[in-house]
Protein backbone atom coordinates (compact mmCIF):
# COMPACT_ATOMS: atom_id res chain seq x y z
CA UNK A 1 0.00 0.00 0.00
CA UNK A 2 1.50 3.35 -1.01
CA UNK A 3 1.59 6.54 1.05
CA UNK A 4 -1.30 8.12 -0.83
CA UNK A 5 -3.55 5.14 -0.09
CA UNK A 6 -2.62 5.16 3.59
CA UNK A 7 -3.28 8.90 3.86
CA UNK A 8 -6.66 8.55 2.14
CA UNK A 9 -7.76 5.70 4.40
CA UNK A 10 -6.48 7.47 7.49
CA UNK A 11 -8.53 10.58 6.75
CA UNK A 12 -11.61 8.51 5.95
CA UNK A 13 -11.32 6.61 9.24
CA UNK A 14 -11.05 9.84 11.23
CA UNK A 15 -14.24 11.20 9.64
CA UNK A 16 -16.30 8.12 10.54
CA UNK A 17 -17.89 7.80 13.97
CA UNK A 18 -17.83 4.25 15.29
CA UNK A 19 -21.16 3.31 16.88
CA UNK A 20 -23.58 0.42 17.15
CA UNK A 21 -25.83 1.85 14.43
CA UNK A 22 -23.29 1.39 11.64
CA UNK A 23 -24.59 -0.51 8.64
CA UNK A 24 -23.08 -3.93 7.96
CA UNK A 25 -21.31 -2.43 4.95
CA UNK A 26 -19.80 0.44 6.94
CA UNK A 27 -18.79 -1.94 9.72
CA UNK A 28 -16.96 -4.18 7.26
CA UNK A 29 -15.35 -1.32 5.34
CA UNK A 30 -14.18 0.46 8.50
CA UNK A 31 -12.71 -2.78 9.79
CA UNK A 32 -10.77 -3.34 6.59
CA UNK A 33 -9.57 0.27 6.54
CA UNK A 34 -8.38 0.25 10.16
CA UNK A 35 -6.55 -3.03 9.65
CA UNK A 36 -4.94 -1.76 6.46
CA UNK A 37 -3.65 1.47 8.03
CA UNK A 38 -2.54 -0.22 11.24
CA UNK A 39 -0.66 -2.94 9.39
CA UNK A 40 0.92 -0.49 6.95
CA UNK A 41 2.20 1.56 9.88
CA UNK A 42 3.64 -1.53 11.58
CA UNK A 43 5.22 -2.87 8.40
CA UNK A 44 6.70 0.45 7.28
CA UNK A 45 7.54 1.92 10.68
CA UNK A 46 5.52 5.08 9.97
CA UNK A 47 3.88 5.54 13.36
CA UNK A 48 5.47 8.95 13.91
CA UNK A 49 4.22 10.18 10.53
CA UNK A 50 0.69 8.77 10.69
CA UNK A 51 -0.11 9.08 14.37
CA UNK A 52 -0.57 6.90 17.41
CA UNK A 53 -0.73 3.20 16.58
CA UNK A 54 -2.85 2.69 19.68
CA UNK A 55 -5.57 4.86 18.12
CA UNK A 56 -6.10 2.25 15.40
CA UNK A 57 -5.91 -0.63 17.86
CA UNK A 58 -8.62 0.97 19.93
CA UNK A 59 -10.75 1.39 16.80
CA UNK A 60 -10.19 -2.26 15.92
CA UNK A 61 -11.32 -3.27 19.42
CA UNK A 62 -14.42 -1.07 19.14
CA UNK A 63 -15.31 -2.54 15.76
CA UNK A 64 -14.77 -6.06 17.08
CA UNK A 65 -17.13 -5.44 20.00
CA UNK A 66 -19.86 -4.07 17.71
CA UNK A 67 -19.43 -6.87 15.19
CA UNK A 68 -19.46 -9.56 17.89
CA UNK A 69 -22.63 -8.19 19.44
CA UNK A 70 -24.31 -8.03 16.04
CA UNK A 71 -23.29 -11.60 15.20
CA UNK A 72 -24.83 -12.75 18.50
CA UNK A 73 -28.22 -11.26 17.63
CA UNK A 74 -30.91 -13.08 15.60
CA UNK A 75 -30.49 -12.41 11.89
CA UNK A 76 -30.63 -14.09 8.50
CA UNK A 77 -27.90 -16.62 7.79
CA UNK A 78 -26.68 -14.88 4.63
CA UNK A 79 -26.27 -11.63 6.55
CA UNK A 80 -24.42 -13.26 9.45
CA UNK A 81 -21.77 -15.03 7.34
CA UNK A 82 -19.88 -11.91 6.09
CA UNK A 83 -19.96 -10.45 9.59
CA UNK A 84 -18.32 -13.55 11.07
CA UNK A 85 -15.69 -13.26 8.31
CA UNK A 86 -15.08 -9.70 9.49
CA UNK A 87 -14.71 -10.94 13.08
CA UNK A 88 -11.97 -13.33 11.94
CA UNK A 89 -10.13 -10.50 10.21
CA UNK A 90 -10.27 -8.34 13.34
CA UNK A 91 -8.82 -11.18 15.41
CA UNK A 92 -6.24 -12.69 13.08
CA UNK A 93 -5.01 -9.87 10.84
CA UNK A 94 -3.59 -7.37 13.33
CA UNK A 95 0.18 -7.33 12.87
CA UNK A 96 2.35 -7.73 16.00
CA UNK A 97 -0.66 -8.43 18.18
CA UNK A 98 -1.12 -11.83 19.83
CA UNK A 99 -4.30 -13.68 18.89
CA UNK A 100 -6.76 -13.89 21.75
CA UNK A 101 -7.55 -17.61 22.01
CA UNK A 102 -10.86 -16.95 23.75
CA UNK A 103 -12.02 -14.65 20.96
CA UNK A 104 -10.85 -17.10 18.32
CA UNK A 105 -12.67 -20.03 19.92
CA UNK A 106 -15.84 -17.98 20.12
CA UNK A 107 -15.50 -16.98 16.49
CA UNK A 108 -14.92 -20.61 15.48
CA UNK A 109 -18.13 -21.60 17.25
CA UNK A 110 -20.07 -18.85 15.46
CA UNK A 111 -18.59 -19.85 12.12
CA UNK A 112 -19.35 -23.54 12.57
CA UNK A 113 -22.93 -22.76 13.56
CA UNK A 114 -23.69 -20.39 10.72
CA UNK A 115 -22.07 -22.60 8.05
CA UNK A 116 -24.05 -25.59 9.33
CA UNK A 117 -27.25 -23.52 9.21
CA UNK A 118 -26.45 -22.36 5.68
CA UNK A 119 -25.86 -25.88 4.37
CA UNK A 120 -29.00 -27.19 6.07
CA UNK A 121 -31.15 -24.38 4.67
CA UNK A 122 -29.82 -24.73 1.12
CA UNK A 123 -30.13 -28.53 1.18
CA UNK A 124 -33.75 -28.22 2.29
CA UNK A 125 -34.50 -25.70 -0.45
CA UNK A 126 -35.40 -22.97 2.01
CA UNK A 127 -32.46 -20.81 0.99
CA UNK A 128 -31.54 -20.05 -2.61
CA UNK A 129 -27.83 -19.62 -3.19
CA UNK A 130 -26.44 -16.51 -4.86
CA UNK A 131 -22.90 -15.81 -6.10
CA UNK A 132 -22.32 -13.59 -3.07
CA UNK A 133 -23.62 -16.13 -0.56
CA UNK A 134 -21.44 -18.86 -2.12
CA UNK A 135 -18.40 -16.58 -2.00
CA UNK A 136 -18.87 -15.62 1.63
CA UNK A 137 -19.61 -19.13 2.87
CA UNK A 138 -16.50 -20.41 1.05
CA UNK A 139 -14.45 -17.61 2.60
CA UNK A 140 -15.76 -18.55 6.01
CA UNK A 141 -15.02 -22.25 5.48
CA UNK A 142 -11.38 -21.46 4.69
CA UNK A 143 -11.09 -19.32 7.82
CA UNK A 144 -12.68 -21.93 10.07
CA UNK A 145 -10.78 -24.94 8.72
CA UNK A 146 -7.38 -23.30 8.18
CA UNK A 147 -5.90 -24.58 11.45
CA UNK A 148 -7.77 -27.88 11.47
CA UNK A 149 -5.79 -31.08 10.92
CA UNK A 150 -6.12 -32.25 7.31
CA UNK A 151 -7.59 -35.65 8.16
CA UNK A 152 -10.22 -34.07 10.39
CA UNK A 153 -10.87 -31.30 7.86
CA UNK A 154 -11.59 -33.72 5.03
CA UNK A 155 -14.30 -35.41 7.10
CA UNK A 156 -16.32 -32.22 7.48
CA UNK A 157 -19.51 -31.90 5.45
CA UNK A 158 -18.64 -28.28 4.72
CA UNK A 159 -15.39 -29.39 3.08
CA UNK A 160 -17.33 -31.69 0.78
CA UNK A 161 -19.49 -28.70 -0.17
CA UNK A 162 -16.40 -26.51 -0.67
CA UNK A 163 -14.63 -29.03 -2.88
CA UNK A 164 -17.82 -29.51 -4.88
CA UNK A 165 -17.94 -25.80 -5.72
CA UNK A 166 -14.31 -25.77 -6.84
CA UNK A 167 -14.84 -28.83 -9.04
CA UNK A 168 -17.95 -27.26 -10.57
CA UNK A 169 -16.13 -24.02 -11.38
CA UNK A 170 -13.17 -25.82 -12.94
CA UNK A 171 -15.49 -28.00 -15.02
CA UNK A 172 -17.33 -24.91 -16.28
CA UNK A 173 -13.99 -23.29 -17.13
CA UNK A 174 -12.77 -26.20 -19.28
CA UNK A 175 -9.66 -25.32 -21.26
CA UNK A 176 -10.49 -21.61 -21.37
CA UNK A 177 -8.75 -18.80 -19.48
CA UNK A 178 -12.03 -17.28 -18.30
CA UNK A 179 -15.68 -18.12 -17.69
CA UNK A 180 -17.66 -17.15 -20.77
CA UNK A 181 -20.64 -14.95 -19.92
CA UNK A 182 -19.96 -14.87 -16.18
CA UNK A 183 -20.15 -11.41 -14.56
CA UNK A 184 -16.68 -10.16 -13.68
CA UNK A 185 -17.46 -9.77 -9.97
CA UNK A 186 -18.51 -13.41 -9.69
CA UNK A 187 -15.49 -14.57 -11.71
CA UNK A 188 -13.10 -12.66 -9.46
CA UNK A 189 -14.74 -14.10 -6.37
CA UNK A 190 -14.22 -17.60 -7.75
CA UNK A 191 -10.55 -16.92 -8.46
CA UNK A 192 -10.11 -15.60 -4.93
CA UNK A 193 -11.49 -18.84 -3.48
CA UNK A 194 -9.32 -20.98 -5.76
CA UNK A 195 -6.25 -19.03 -4.61
CA UNK A 196 -7.20 -19.36 -0.95
CA UNK A 197 -7.65 -23.10 -1.41
CA UNK A 198 -4.07 -23.42 -2.66
CA UNK A 199 -2.56 -20.90 -0.26
CA UNK A 200 -4.32 -21.88 2.96
CA UNK A 201 -4.82 -25.63 2.50
CA UNK A 202 -1.69 -26.22 0.39
CA UNK A 203 -3.70 -28.03 -2.27
CA UNK A 204 -2.47 -27.53 -5.81
CA UNK A 205 -4.61 -29.60 -8.17
CA UNK A 206 -6.13 -26.42 -9.62
CA UNK A 207 -2.93 -24.39 -9.94
CA UNK A 208 -2.89 -24.62 -13.75
CA UNK A 209 -6.45 -23.32 -14.00
CA UNK A 210 -5.73 -20.57 -11.48
CA UNK A 211 -2.70 -19.47 -13.47
CA UNK A 212 -4.79 -19.18 -16.65
CA UNK A 213 -7.45 -17.21 -14.81
CA UNK A 214 -4.91 -14.85 -13.25
CA UNK A 215 -3.47 -14.21 -16.69
CA UNK A 216 -6.89 -13.21 -18.01
CA UNK A 217 -8.23 -11.19 -15.09
CA UNK A 218 -4.83 -9.70 -14.14
CA UNK A 219 -4.88 -6.82 -11.68
CA UNK A 220 -8.66 -6.92 -11.38
CA UNK A 221 -8.52 -9.79 -8.90
CA UNK A 222 -11.10 -9.54 -6.15
CA UNK A 223 -9.81 -8.51 -2.74
CA UNK A 224 -11.66 -8.96 0.53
Amino acid sequence: MDTKDVRSLREWIRTKRIHAGLSDKDLTELSRACLAVHNAMVADGTEEEWGDLEFYRERIDELYAICRERCSAPMEVVRRIPLVCTLYQLILNVLLRPVDSGQLNECDEMAYGVITDYLRETDAGRLKETPDSVFWVCMLITELLYYVDEEEREQEEMMVYFRGKLAQWVEELGESDHWEGLPEREALQRVTILERYAGMFLKHEYDEEAERLEGYYGEELYEY
